[in-house]
C-alpha cells in the first residue's frame, strides 16, 4: 500500500474513507451503501490510546473501544438510539442533569458544527462519578453528509483532584500564614515601646546602643509580619486600598525612609532624581509608598555593599512614573516573568535565597494594578543590574 494512503485530509472533519482505507477495512465502503451506520464501525477505534466511541445521527453509540467501556462502566447496546454516549447518565460541572439531546455528540452532529473539549461529569452505573472532557468531531460519508460523530473521551477525574487538594493546601496555608501574622503582631508594638523609652531614659551608651539594635530588629520584623498579612490577603483578593489626596514628595521620601537604614548600613550609595515634588497624588499613600519601598530594599538586597541605587521620579500627564536601577546580580532571563509571583525567590548565593519570604515584589504588584497602574522589570542578565519601572495614572487633576 502506497504511504500516502495513510494520510488524512487536514479538516476539521473525519472523511470516513480515507478512514476506511487507513484502516485497511475495503469492505466497509461495500456494507456502506447498504448500512447507513456502517462507516463508523471502523477498527480506528479500538486502536486508539484512549477512551473513544462513535455515534450515528440517531444516538445510538456503533461502536466503541475497551477503554470507552471502562470508562463508562458498561457496554452500551449498539442498537438503541438516542443514547449518545455509554454513560449512565452526564451532569453539567455544577450537578444539573443533562438531557441526551445536550450531550455533545448530541449537539455537535445537530448542530453540524464540531464542540470541542467540553466538560462534563459522566456517572456509572454504580454510581460513581468521573470528571471528562468530550471531543466530539464529525463524521461525514462520501457525498459529505453527516453520518455521526467521533468522540474521543479524556479522565480529568484525577487531575482535578489533584487541583482541589493543591487549593486546599493553598487556603490553609493562607490561613495559617494569617493567623501567624496576627499572633506575631500582638507583642511587637510593646516591644518596639519599651525600647525607645530604654533610650529616651538611659544615659548608658552601651544601653542605647542594644535598644537601638532592639528597635531595628522589630521594625524588621514588624515589616515582615505585615508581608505576610498582606499575601493572605492577596490569596483572596487582593489588598484593600484607602485612596485619598496626598503630597506626591510624601509618598516617595517615606519609601526612601524604609531604605535608608540598610542601604547606610550596606554602604550602598542611594541617587534620588525627583521632578514635581510639589504635585498631588490620588492614591493609597501607603500602599504606594510601601510598593515603590519594597522595590528600592529589593534593589538594596540583591546589590552589594559599595553598590550603587538610583530613584528617578517624574510626572508625565496624569502618570507617575517611578523607575529603581541598581548595579546588583541581575535577574537571568528565565526569570524575570517568576519574580512577581507569591514566595519566588532566586540567587546566585544561598545566604541571599534565605533572606526574605519573597513577597515583595508581588505585593508591589498587587498594590500597582490595584491603582490602575503596572510594574515591569528588565536586565541585561547576571551581573548587569536590573531596572524596576512603576507606571501609576495617579496625579490628581487641579481645578
Amino acid at each position: 500500500m502506497d504511504d500516502t494512503s495513510n494520510r488524512f485530509p487536514a479538516n476539521d472533519s473525519i472523511n470516513l474513507d480515507n478512514l476506511a482505507t487507513a484502516c485497511g477495512d475495503a469492505d466497509i465502503l461495500t456494507r456502506r451503501v447498504a448500512d447507513r451506520r456502517a462507516p463508523l464501525r471502523i477498527p480506528l477505534v479500538s486502536q486508539l490510546p484512549v477512551a473513544a466511541f462513535c455515534c450515528d445521527t440517531h444516538g445510538a453509540v456503533v461502536s466503541h473501544n475497551e477503554a470507552a467501556a471502562e470508562l463508562w462502566g458498561r457496554a452500551p447496546d449498539p442498537s438503541e438510539p438516542g443514547q449518545w454516549s455509554g454513560a449512565h447518565a452526564m451532569f453539567d460541572l455544577d450537578g444539573t442533569p443533562l438531557a441526551r439531546s445536550s450531550y455533545p455528540a448530541a449537539k455537535a452532529v445537530a448542530c453540524g458544527q464540531e464542540v470541542d473539549g467540553v466538560e462534563s461529569w459522566l456517572e456509572r452505573p454504580d454510581g460513581s462519578r468521573r470528571q471528562v472532557e468530550t471531543h466530539p468531531k464529525l463524521a461525514r460519508g462520501p457525498d459529505g453528509a453527516i453520518a455521526g460523530a467521533l468522540c474521543v473521551l479524556v479522565d480529568n477525574t484525577e487531575r482535578q483532584r489533584l487541583a482541589d487538594e493543591l487549593q486546599r493546601a493553598d487556603d490553609d496555608r493562607n490561613a495559617f500564614l494569617s493567623l501567624l501574622a496576627h499572633e506575631l503582631r500582638n507583642p511587637l508594638s510593646p516591644i518596639l515601646s519599651a525600647a525607645g523609652a530604654m533610650k529616651r531614659v538611659s544615659s548608658d551608651a552601651q544601653i542605647v546602643k542594644m535598644a537601638d539594635v532592639v528597635e531595628r530588629q522589630v521594625k524588621l520584623l514588624s515589616r515582615f509580619v505585615g508581608d505576610l498579612l498582606d499575601a493572605s490577603n492577596l490569596a483572596e483578593n487582593g489588598i484593600a486600598l484607602r485612596v485619598a489626596p496626598v503630597s506626591l514628595s510624601k509618598v516617595v521620601d517615606t519609601a526612601l525612609d524604609a531604605l535608608s537604614a540598610k542601604a547606610r548600613a550596606r554602604g550602598q550609595k542611594v541617587e534620588v532624581h525627583f521632578e514635581a515634588r510639589e504635585k498631588t497624588v490620588l492614591c493609597d499613600p501607603e500602599r504606594v509608598s510601601q510598593a515603590l519601598a519594597n522595590v528600592l530594599l529589593n534593589a538594596s538586597e540583591f546589590t552589594d555593599g559599595g553598590g550603587r541605587i538610583a530613584l528617578r521620579v517624574k510626572v508625565d500627564g496624569g502618570l507617575v512614573e517611578a523607575e529603581v536601577e541598581d548595579s546588583g546580580i541581575g535577574i537571568p532571563p528565565e526569570q524575570i516573568d517568576k519574580i512577581f509571583k507569591p514566595y519566588s525567590q532566586f540567587a546566585t548565593h544561598k545566604e541571599r535565597m534565605r533572606s526574605g519570604a519573597g513577597l515583595g515584589l508581588a505585593i508591589a504588584k498587587d498594590i500597582c494594578e490595584k491603582h490602575g497602574g503596572l510594574i515591569t522589570a528588565t536586565s541585561e542578565g547576571f551581573g548587569q543590574g536590573s531596572r524596576f519601572r512603576i507606571i501609576l495614572p495617579i496625579v490628581h487633576a487641579e481645578h
